[in-house]
């Protein structure tokens, strides 16, 4: 038993954060082609990393970083053509909140297959990748910088998982990729590194 009584806690179920929660944990992965528009691809980017003005005029983000370094990238993959965005690889730009192209091309299934054979459902559509940069990350906390860049690409996750489930869409890490060609197809350079992967259909 407790040496103290327990203290029993209200119930939540009249808060909508909670009931995306659930929705997000117990609904099945779904591989069946989505139809995913840009606003709702917009709307995770934003909830994920976006910027917003404060009331005192200063830019924020949507999740917290140490010593605001906010030493994420966010690039995207497009596998078939979204409203006016055109397939391509595509990096998202925070402040602006826009997508800056950096390759255009139709990717075959042979290429999205190179970037994770185990899991990649035919239907995907979307891909996004977080990446790191060590010299924003690792400037003042050394070693212990690339700890808590982990620590914001959690946040950043799970604000996407939770903004895709309130659209109805299905956002999953993955685990069996290829770091090396997605990193290729990045054009990462020693600076940067790929740290989490992600596919929205």
């Amino acid at each position: 038993g407790y040496l103290f009584p327990v203290i029993g806690l209200p119930e939540t179920e009249d808060f909508s954060l909670r009931n995306i929660l659930v929705r997000t944990q117990f609904r099945e992965t779904s591989f069946e082609h989505q139809d995913v528009s840009l606003q709702v691809l917009a709307n995770i980017l934003w909830c994920g990393y976006g910027t917003f003005v404060d009331r005192s005029r200063q830019n924020c983000r949507t999740v917290p970083s140490l010593g605001e370094r906010y030493s994420l990238g966010v690039y995207v993959f497009l596998f078939e053509q979204l409203d006016t965005c055109r397939p391509g690889l595509y990096r998202y730009d925070t402040l602006r909140h826009c997508l800056e192209p950096l390759l255009l091309k139709v990717f075959t299934l042979y290429e999205r297959q190179m970037f994770a054979p185990a899991e990649w459902p035919v239907a995907t559509r979307i891909f996004v990748c977080l990446t790191i940069s060590f010299p924003l990350s690792t400037e003042g906390y050394g070693s212990r910088g690339y700890r808590y860049g982990l620590f914001e690409a959690g946040h950043v996750a799970q604000n996407m998982i939770l903004a895709a489930a309130e659209a109805g869409k299905t956002f999953v890490p993955l685990e069996g990729i290829h770091e090396g060609e997605i990193e290729m197809t990045l054009g990462l350079n020693t600076d940067e590194e790929r740290i989490l992967s992600a596919w929205c259909l």
